[in-house]
């Protein structure tokens, strides 16, 4: 508003020496008049924009958004002003009667022991933070061992139930061996070794070992060499049962003859 009304004045002075000059003397030409004027516009412009903080001059949107923001400051003023003129009218309307100085000493040292009390307490506050500093600061080291501990257990834990697995993968395997075994044991004790290997049957009237026949009769002519190795089983299967029981023959002696 200031700018404005020096950018008026500037102009009326302006526009007065120019009217003036013109009257007398009639000589100069209208150009150099326009001249004049638009250089003391420039000047007002160039003005207004140093005091105002604003590029002038200004389009009409730009303008009346400068309005709206000054609108806005005055009213927020009026405002101000409106609050401090209340507070002022309730101040006169208690008509509060100032203070001896015997009762400002009082409040003042009763402050004074306020403040001191509560810079007492404010110490033993930071005293009490610290220590709960530290003492968190201990519960994290203790909290930080206790997770160590506890990645450390489920490390060997895991370790554990791998070497468990195969331990019980080896135990599996072993007992399945042991029970392939004890059947072979069991299938070999139920085999008779000397019956597999001196097969004693018959055939016809004859006696038969490994195949065999021992003897002969008029009906049935059987070969000597037959009858021979028919014998010679028997006295062999009788010379191994007799080695396996640990039998001596006193009175008697097996005689086998290779041939």
């Amino acid at each position: 508003v200031a700018a404005a009304a020096t950018a008026d004045r500037t102009a009326a002075a302006t526009a007065g020496s120019g009217s003036s000059g013109g009257s007398s003397s009639n000589a100069q030409p209208t150009a150099g008049g326009l001249d004049a004027k638009l250089e003391t516009l420039a000047s007002l412009c160039e003005l207004a924009s140093t005091v105002t903080a604003v590029d002038h001059p200004l389009c009409l949107d730009c303008a009346a958004q400068l309005k709206e923001e000054v609108q806005a400051q005055i009213a927020e003023l009026e405002h101000e002003i409106a609050a401090y003129s209340a507070a002022l009218e309730r101040l006169e309307a208690e008509a509060a009667a100032p203070l001896s100085q015997e009762a400002f000493d009082q409040q003042m040292v009763q402050l004074a022991a306020q403040t001191a009390a509560a810079q007492q307490e404010q110490a033993e506050a930071e005293q009490a933070l610290a220590a709960v500093t530290k003492e968190l600061q201990a519960q994290q080291a203790i909290a930080a061992d206790i997770d160590a501990l506890e990645e450390r257990y489920w490390h060997n834990l895991n370790e554990y139930q791998l070497s468990l697995q195969q331990h019980i993968s080896d135990r599996d395997s072993l007992l399945n061996k042991i029970d392939r075994a004890g059947q072979q044991l069991l299938l070999l004790r139920s085999t008779n070794v000397l019956n597999d290997t001196f097969r004693i049957w018959h055939e016809g009237p004859f006696g038969t070992i490994s195949g065999f026949r021992l003897g002969r009769t008029p009906e049935y002519q059987v070969e000597w060499d037959e009858i021979n190795a028919a014998w010679g089983q028997a006295v062999l299967l009788l010379h191994t049962m007799a080695q396996q029981c640990r039998l001596n023959f006193s009175g008697r002696a097996l005689i086998q003859e290779v041939g």
